[in-house]
């Protein structure tokens, strides 16, 4: 979940703690987010979900 910019990097977005708490109502295991997220992860219901966070494309797609 993020904003890919023109030069790879992953963007931070609005609102991460609800996105992250439907993705894991949904089933999804992992969730990859930009890094400037990790301070606004307040809100987060406890679960299962594995929280990934990532500052370029291609670090994301290295942890995939």
């Amino acid at each position: 979940m993020g904003e890919g910019g023109l030069s790879a990097e992953v963007r931070s977005v609005g609102q991460i703690a609800p996105r992250i708490n439907e993705a894991q109502k949904l089933g999804f295991k992992k969730c990859i987010i930009p890094k400037n997220n990790l301070k606004v992860k307040g809100g987060l219901k406890p679960g299962k979900i594995e929280i990934i966070a990532v500052e370029t494309v291609k670090e994301a797609l290295d942890k995939l």
